[in-house]
């Protein structure tokens, strides 16, 4: 809510507590409706966000090989000069390094909520069909279209352009729109614009289905109240949408004169929830992985599997967790403290590790060994409710 605040501002001068209330209430809908609802919504704005992905790739192409009249073809010139690393904090190879990794906190926001993919499948008449599939494009979009337009990016645009340091409060920072103002084409930052704001909506309802689906589930498991049990006649859990919605309120910070910081403080904690969630699922698969070996359970019983997740998941989890103790590194450098950007970095990890530990306590539970994980009877459930619906 806080980035559509934002981006708003390239429009109108509008109060933006207008379109804070108006995507609130949109969010709150779409959170009451059936999950065919949210995935018929989530579907048109895939479909949008592909095809702007799409559109800007050709373009960049087009404006990079001079294929627009009056620009220059640009080709691969600013690889070397001035190189595709900008110096950060320090000079040499270091700098450059300290560049690239201050900007792992905003690549992680990016990528939040991919998780939300198998949430949504769990819902659907067969998840053991559903989840794979679902899976299987989402490595596709991130291969194909992510990266490719990485590529484009470093070819269209220096990394030293002082507008992409800017702190603008719109799309006007973004590297395709640089490229298009210098090739003459004005109409290019409005489209982005209204793309990213129907990106950062489709952002928006994926935290509503995963937060109010694992606060359910905690539920369920009798982690938190009995009252996150209620759900509507069609199933879903309105008292967890309901602390949600009351949670997206928080948006109404930006409304202050220093919108941006707050955006960006609100950046940096959701970062540190997302990887936080990331670390939890990786251990789950690695300790999946460990005891279905120790109980000489073959990886054919899983409905999608690869020979070598286990290893791609142990090298996840230590990125994440390097990640996540160094997202806050620049406030530890010399003249740079800053205690708000500090405990916006840093916030979840006590949160999370306090409630960890007095659930351990206060309940007395205990790790469950591998070999005692009932993995059989897992399976079994399963493979009888796949069959029943075959």
């Amino acid at each position: 809510m806080t980035a559509i605040c934002v981006l708003f501002r390239m429009w109108t001068d509008l109060s933006p507590a207008v379109w804070i209330v108006v995507f609130v209430l949109l969010t709150l809908l779409v959170g009451l409706s059936l999950v065919r609802v949210f995935g018929e919504v989530e579907f048109v704005f895939a479909l949008l966000k592909v095809l702007l992905v799409v559109l800007l790739i050709v373009l960049g192409l087009v404006i990079d090989l001079g294929g627009v009249p009056g620009t220059p073809p640009v080709y691969f010139r600013y690889w070397s000069d001035p190189g595709p690393f900008v110096e950060y904090l320090a000079s040499g190879p270091w700098g450059r390094f300290l560049g690239y990794w201050s900007v792992m906190t905003g690549a992680v926001f990016s990528f939040a909520g991919v998780e939300s993919v198998a949430m949504a499948g769990a819902e659907t008449r067969n998840p053991r069909r559903a989840i794979p599939a679902a899976c299987r494009h989402v490595f596709v979009r991130i291969l194909l279209f992510y990266l490719l337009a990485i590529l484009v990016v470093g070819m269209l645009v220096r990394s030293d352009d002082p507008r992409l340091r800017g702190d603008a409060s719109t799309t006007a920072q973004s590297p395709f729109v640089i490229a298009a103002s210098a090739a003459g084409l004005p109409a290019v930052p409005s489209v982005v614009n209204a793309v990213v704001i129907s990106s950062a909506w489709s952002s928006s309802n994926q935290s509503l289905l995963s937060g109010t689906r694992v606060l359910y589930a905690l539920a369920v498991k009798r982690q938190a109240p009995a009252v996150f049990l209620r759900t509507t006649p069609w199933g879903v859990p309105y008292v967890c949408v309901a602390v949600f919605i009351a949670a997206s309120l928080l948006s109404f910070m930006s409304l202050s004169s220093d919108a941006l910081t707050v955006f960006y403080w609100l950046v940096n904690l959701t970062s540190a929830g997302v990887l936080i969630s990331w670390i939890a699922i990786l251990v789950n698969h690695i300790r999946l992985r460990l005891a279905m070996r120790k109980q000489t359970i073959p990886l054919s019983r899983l409905p999608w599997w690869n020979s070598w997740t286990l290893y791609s998941s142990y090298f996840a989890l230590g990125m994440c967790i390097i990640i996540l103790l160094t997202s806050g590194f620049v406030v530890f450098t010399h003249g740079n403290w800053d205690p708000s950007t500090f405990v916006s970095a840093y916030l979840d990890i006590p949160l999370v590790t306090a409630a960890y530990l007095i659930w351990k306590f206060a309940k007395g539970t205990k790790i469950v060994a591998l070999a005692d994980i009932p993995l059989h009877r897992a399976f079994e459930r399963a493979e009888q409710k796949y069959e029943a619906l075959e």
